[in-house]
């Protein structure tokens, strides 16, 4: 972790080291949820428009766009952009496998 503070926060004179500020901390850690709820707002639109095997396609190019820039760059903007980007396929691929999921147990095996 100290890499991370070091590479992200800034040096505190009075305790000697690097420091994270907690409204930073915060901001990183849930700025995925923004993306989550971005993703559940959009996958009705994505999922009608180019159905399910094309909403699995736009969350997996989803994942690796905000991986890419979560861990290619020292800026701050851009990991809080990376994980803004990865929390947003979670809720399209929940919405096609839940879908799946529910039509396999709901319909009567034969």
């Amino acid at each position: 972790m100290q890499p991370f503070i070091e590479l992200y926060g800034h040096f505190d004179a009075v305790q000697g080291k690097y420091v994270l500020a907690s409204r930073i901390e915060s901001i990183i850690t849930s700025i995925i949820n923004v993306g989550e709820f971005l993703g559940a707002v959009s996958s009705f639109i994505v999922e009608d428009r180019l159905g399910r095997r094309g909403g699995l396609y736009v969350s997996s190019t989803c994942v690796i766009i905000g991986t890419v820039l979560q861990v290619s760059h020292s800026n701050i903007g851009i990991l809080i952009a990376g994980r803004l980007v990865l929390g947003t396929p979670s809720q399209i691929n929940f919405k096609a496998f839940c879908h799946e999921l529910t039509n396999q147990q709901a319909t009567p095996s034969d």
